[in-house]
């Protein structure tokens, strides 16, 4: 008898045992998902940029390497509404198809805020044509083709130039110049032909006066002796040559430039944008003393006034990388701190909610205000484009200068 009343006992306490187990248990997996803080879900931002040749991947490093840092900096500010953010890195190639099945994936499956890039042109607008299949905030700095806002795209925001814009603005310096005869290289791409098609339109306005000539180039080839062999044969000679080719196949064509001698023949060289910014070591590598006298526009000069945020991020840069940033990082800078304000708005990371507050913004951004123009009207690149940066004009004076202690030659630094 007092052994099963042992047993019986000895039981009971063990059923008491498993129960009292299994209640903590419980409260203890309660406590977990309903009263332990746990780290927020990180916000991620997606990069697809150039990162290999044939593509600007020169260009794209210092994309990547802007992003990095602007993360860096502002996790250890707290992030943006109490959540880490996190990059989202792809390269994009030259090929559209790729760039767009690495948006596919960003957005359906690593879940991106927004998008910084693509680069080139011929890659940003399939991309940004592709954000209305898989909606995501996508912002261009230096993807000139007007198309990327003229198509007025519900998600996509360009906080930099475009093709029409510069062409304009290149015109105007001419005429200052006086120059008359102009031969232009038109690289087989949208940056090439938009360029082209731009500066046809406005020189009627402009300067009607000017005699451009063109010639065009395949995209990416290795050798430009031929085409510029025919640009050297033309009669009158041309006053100066602008080659309007994408980075690095740019800098080929200003080696042959220097070997086929223009510069001995009084041609002068004005850079159709600010690619010896880019990478100023590879220009006078393949200029040497032929670069003296080239001349290149940008929209950023040592006399400009930056603010305060404007002289944070060259600060930060220069210390991390040791050299001083291009333009177009000012104003991916700007992209990011953007599209990080909005989500710390509107406490959303939704598209549609993003979109709708990013085109009424208005905000201090590294140059200066940014404030999106939303033209309605049919194929107006106007449409989520920001229009208020200056065009600068420089000119090397000796070899191997840094690019931004030419002279200023348009308009007068005083």
């Amino acid at each position: 008898m007092n052994n099963i009343v042992s047993k019986t006992a000895i039981s009971k306490t063990l059923a008491i045992v498993i129960v009292a187990v299994i209640v903590v248990a419980a409260i203890a997996v309660i406590a977990y998902f309903t009263l332990i803080p746990k780290p927020r879900e990180k916000i991620k931002i997606g990069v697809i940029t150039p990162l290999s040749p044939p593509a600007d991947y020169i260009s794209g490093k210092e994309i990547l390497n802007t992003a990095q840092l602007f993360v860096e900096w502002m996790n250890k500010q707290g992030g943006v509404a109490g959540r880490e953010l996190e990059l989202v890195v792809a390269d994009q190639t030259l090929d559209p198809g790729v760039a767009i099945s690495h948006l596919q994936r960003m957005v359906t499956q690593d879940k991106i805020a927004g998008l910084i890039g693509p680069w080139e042109s011929l890659v940003a607008l399939p991309v940004a044509e592709a954000t209305e299949k898989f909606p995501t905030i996508m912002f261009c700095t230096f993807s000139w083709t007007d198309e990327i806002t003229a198509n007025h795209y519900k998600y996509v925001f360009r906080n930099g130039v475009f093709s029409s814009l510069t062409a304009r603005h290149a015109l105007e310096f001419f005429k200052a110049m006086g120059w008359k005869r102009i031969a232009m290289l038109i690289e087989e791409s949208p940056v090439g032909f938009n360029y082209k098609d731009a500066i046809l339109y406005w020189k009627k306005d402009v300067y009607p006066d000017v005699e451009v000539t063109f010639t065009t180039c395949a995209l990416g080839k290795a050798d430009y002796t031929p085409e510029l062999s025919k640009i050297k044969a033309m009669s009158p000679k041309p006053e100066v040559f602008i080659p309007m080719v994408n980075v690095p196949h740019v800098y080929v064509i200003a080696k042959q430039y220097v070997e086929l001698g223009f510069p001995e023949m009084g041609v002068k060289m004005f850079c159709g944008f600010d690619w010896p910014t880019y990478d100023p070591k590879t220009f006078w590598e393949a200029m040497g003393k032929g670069g003296v006298g080239v001349m290149f526009p940008s929209y950023y000069s040592p006399h400009m006034k930056l603010t305060k945020i404007g002289e944070n991020f060259l600060k930060l840069y220069k210390e991390k990388y040791g050299k001083d940033p291009f333009i177009a990082l000012f104003w991916y800078w700007d992209s990011l701190t953007i599209l990080c304000k909005a989500i710390e708005a509107t406490g959303s990371t939704n598209p549609d909610t993003l979109a709708k507050y990013i085109e009424n913004i208005e905000i201090e951004g590294t140059t200066g205000k940014v404030k999106f123009i939303n033209d309605p009207t049919p194929k107006q690149p106007l449409w989520h484009q920001w229009i208020g940066m200056i065009q600068y004009v420089f000119e090397f004076t000796e070899v191997g200068q840094e690019p931004y202690k030419a002279k200023q030659i348009y308009p007068s630094p005083g």
